[in-house]
């Protein structure tokens, strides 16, 4: 097998690790207590390095509502208070085909320790609920996945 065969196979076996034989404890992880604009805990039991490399967890949302005057200066918000917390946020919108004027929100987190860490943080700042609450009253989370970041 080729170095970058097992690299490949090595990364794979992870995520099938993670999905395939985490039972009762992804469970757990995947709770819907936290429902609307909130965040869901994700999985926190990736690995944290993968051959040397760190591997970074984004959270991806799409969300729908909300005109660019009333969504910008909450997005600001966001990202300075992510950025307390060391988490990265970034804001896109569609510009055309079927999710034309919807959101995508991307939240990456340093490894799975700085992703638990943070969202033990979130749901204690205050500033932050408040933002989420705003959110709420002119945008709809259509989706939210998830994934490790390759380090290429």
């Amino acid at each position: 097998m080729s170095k970058d065969h097992t690299k490949a196979a090595l990364l794979w076996g992870h995520v099938v690790w993670y999905f395939g034989r985490q039972g009762d404890r992804a469970r757990r992880l995947f709770p819907a207590r936290l429902l609307g604009v909130s965040f869901v805990p994700g999985p926190t039991a990736l690995p944290a390095k993968s051959e040397g490399n760190q591997m970074t967890l984004s959270a991806i949302s799409r969300y729908r509502g909300g005109a660019i005057d009333e969504v910008e200066p909450l997005a600001q918000t966001l990202k300075a208070i992510y950025l307390k917390y060391g988490v990265s946020y970034r804001l896109s919108r569609f510009q055309d085909g079927p999710n034309q004027g919807d959101w995508l929100v991307i939240v990456t987190y340093a490894d799975a320790t700085a992703y638990e860490k943070a969202q033990s943080l979130f749901s204690e700042d205050a500033e932050l609920q408040q933002v989420f609450i705003k959110i709420a009253k002119f945008a709809t989370r259509i989706s939210r996945e998830m994934v490790v970041d390759l380090a290429l």
